[in-house]
């Protein structure tokens, strides 16, 4: 319930993107091609003033719906595919392997050790 909570309230300050889990599952695109178009919206909101937020967050209700249908590793699985596919790509198109980029001051977009 708190990252309910939190989602929500970064959902009012920034660009938000939920997370098609259920879209995923029922393969209405691969895996790559959802990231795909993740990614090109990361891209549109680059001129954004606070850093965009892609999430999966969902109510309990939807949580437990989605995994009744699909089952619950499955679920799970598919979302962390999602987010580390989104991850290799990003940084990839930067060309920057993750471990040297530092934390990043996402407002200012200042790297830092």
């Amino acid at each position: 319930m708190r990252t309910q909570v939190q989602v929500e309230k970064y959902r009012q300050q920034a660009p938000a993107l939920a997370v098609d889990v259920a879209g995923l599952l029922d393969k209405r695109w691969t895996l790559d091609e959802y990231c795909g178009q993740i990614v090109e919206w990361l891209h549109q909101q680059s001129d954004a003033a606070t850093a965009p937020m892609v999430y999966a967050t969902t109510s309990v209700a939807e949580l437990h719906n989605i995994q009744q249908r699909y089952g619950a590793e499955p679920s799970r699985l598919i979302v962390e595919m999602l987010v580390f596919s989104i991850s290799k790509t990003t940084c990839a198109a930067r060309r920057e392997p993750v471990h040297r980029r530092g934390r990043r001051d996402l407002r200012r977009g200042n790297a830092s050790a």
